[in-house]
């Protein structure tokens, strides 16, 4: 049996990789395959091993990760990648890597 997502769910997955500082709402992704939410949030779930708005989140940590550098700030980076708020970017960020984005940097630069 082949285990690897449909060609609608990969085109989503690629999208919200290629997006990562879009607002993406599920009611707008499901929107871009013809589905009802529900059921796109089952077929992406069933198809990806997580909910959809999880991966947009580990997505949005993901560049984060990689961008820092290129932000004046994490609060100018938790904006850019449309969080309401820095707290808010932070608590995200500590969930998925377990350290808050100032820990992060601190290590990462040591």
């Amino acid at each position: 049996m082949d285990n690897s997502p449909s060609p609608e769910i990969s085109n989503i997955v690629n999208y919200i990789k290629n997006n990562p500082k879009k607002e993406l709402s599920i009611s707008y992704l499901s929107d871009l395959i013809n589905l009802s939410e529900s059921r796109f949030k089952h077929r992406f779930k069933k198809e990806i091993g997580i909910p959809p708005g999880e991966f947009i989140m580990r997505n949005k940590i993901n560049y984060a990760k990689e961008n820092f550098s290129n932000y004046d700030s994490i609060q100018d980076l938790a904006f850019a990648l449309e969080f309401s708020s820095s707290n808010y970017f932070a608590s995200v960020f500590k969930k998925y890597t377990g350290s808050t984005p100032t820990e992060y940097l601190k290590d990462t630069l040591s």
